[in-house]
């Protein structure tokens, strides 16, 4: 009967061991999961600064282009005025063009799988590691209570 107990209490630190791996691997993927997410967040501050500048110039370059032809004053208005009109087309466009593709890049980064199929792997992980140790366990009983002698 002692046996058995040792027996089940190794299965149990096994199985608790293997827990604590599960944990640490799921710490582990977080952390990658989220640095890549900053750094694709930093890239795309960094990109829309560089964005801005560039825009900057180039209206006014058009602004002097278009100076040529009618005067300073109203090429700013009217390059000021595309822009303001722009934007309202980015603000009455903006769940087809900011909100939907925002809602599928983090499970294009975070990986396809859902958690339950995820949690599914961890269940059947766990029931191959039982059953692998019943097995081992359950023939070492097995020989002990027949007296073989085990290889």
């Amino acid at each position: 009967m002692s046996s058995e107990n040792t027996e089940l209490n190794s299965s149990l630190k096994n199985i608790k061991a293997y827990g604590q791996l599960l944990i640490e691997n799921l710490r582990l993927v977080s952390t990658e999961k989220t640095t890549i997410l900053l750094s694709s967040a930093a890239l795309a501050a960094i990109l829309g600064l560089i964005i801005v500048i560039a825009f900057f110039f180039v209206s006014m370059a058009v602004v002097l282009l278009l100076a040529k032809w009618m005067p300073l004053m109203y090429s700013s208005l009217a390059i000021g005025g595309f822009f303001l009109l722009m934007g309202l087309l980015l603000f009455l466009m903006r769940e087809r063009i900011i909100v939907d593709p925002s809602r599928k890049k983090p499970r294009r980064i975070m990986g396809k799988s859902c958690w339950h199929q995820k949690l599914r792997m961890i269940i059947i992980s766990i029931y191959d590691c039982l059953c692998k140790e019943i097995i081992i366990h359950g023939k070492d009983i097995l020989l002990k209570k027949y007296g073989i002698e085990g290889p």
